[in-house]
């Protein structure tokens, strides 16, 4: 019982300390999405980006609404639907990042390693096609995640966890070989940079960028796997261990809003197009705050050819 009550005091430190970036998390990810949408210019990068941020202010704007408006309780006993569709959303914020990290991973090892075949991959169609098989998939996990917490069907759980957690180990196994032949080309590129050309060197930027960037984020996804098994296990032989596996899940990914809010700032100083268009963004601001003002000038220069 000592141990159950040292992990329910645990992560409702964590969720408060989660809800501590709700505002945070939604003013990064708006700058996110005016950035992509007016300075940035069309690439890999710019379609995750707008993945993430999009799903992100939706989510974190109904946590917002939610909150202020009533406290959860009240939410949850007055409205169940509304409850439950925010459930999902935000569910889909969490399970986004494995996906489209996955799709993300591939189509930048595609672009350095098979360049013709990305040209052919990299049409419009293809993209949307792609991105949203990703999202599709996440969203089933997010939805999957409300009928194991509210039915009583043991073998109902059991399933639809083991489905959960075959699928999310499986995207993670995609994303780590991907992440691998990234490891790999980024050190045969070192070995031989001086034969590449000048465009093979700015898709390796790209590569060495996205590999970069996704490495914390990735070790968060790989720390919350066990709790997924976990869970799992504990529907299928009726263990007394779920609170331990909801530690591991809300240590290593459920600081949703935390891990949304890294996420999200990472996207701004890893990826070059984003470093380029923040630069451009300060030096214009700059420039206006130095501009000296040439309207009294004119007055005067107009004052000066009335009295001629």
């Amino acid at each position: 019982m000592a141990s159950i009550s040292y992990d329910l005091k645990l992560m409702t430190l964590l969720t408060q300390f989660d809800s501590y970036f709700q505002y945070p998390s939604l003013a990064i990810n708006v700058f996110v999405v005016l950035l992509s949408k007016f300075a940035v210019p069309n690439s890999i990068c710019r379609i995750y980006a707008m993945n993430i941020s999009v799903v992100t202010v939706v989510t974190v704007m109904f946590y917002v609404i939610m909150t202020e408006t009533s406290d959860v309780p009240t939410v949850k006993r007055r409205y169940a639907l509304v409850h439950m569709f925010y459930t999902i959303a935000r569910n889909y914020g969490f399970f986004c990042y494995p996906f489209l990290s996955a799709v993300t991973m591939f189509m930048v090892y595609m672009a350095y390693a098979y360049p013709v075949i990305y040209l052919k991959m990299s049409r419009k169609k293809f993209t949307v096609c792609i991105f949203s098989i990703a999202n599709i998939l996440a969203l089933v996990c997010a939805i999957l995640q409300n009928p194991m917490s509210y039915t009583g069907n043991k073998m109902l759980q059991a399933g639809l966890s083991w489905l959960q957690t075959t699928i999310i180990c499986l995207v993670f196994m995609v994303t780590t070989v991907f992440y691998v032949l990234v490891i790999v080309s980024t050190i045969n590129h070192i070995r031989n940079r001086k034969l590449l050309c000048k465009n093979t060197r700015e898709k390796w930027s790209t590569l060495t960028a996205f590999l970069i960037y996704s490495t914390p984020p990735n070790i968060l996804t790989l720390s919350s796997i066990p709790g997924y098994v976990c869970i799992s296990i504990s529907f299928t032989t009726a263990s007394q261990s779920s609170y331990t596996c909801v530690l591991f899940i809300m240590i290593g990914g459920y600081m949703i809003l935390g891990k949304i809010f890294l996420t999200t700032f990472t996207i701004l100083f890893a990826f070059r197009d984003y470093r380029v268009a923040m630069v451009n963004i300060a030096k214009d601001v700059v420039r206006r705050v130095r501009r000296k003002p040439t309207i009294v000038e004119v007055s005067c220069s107009v004052q000066n050819r009335s009295l001629m």
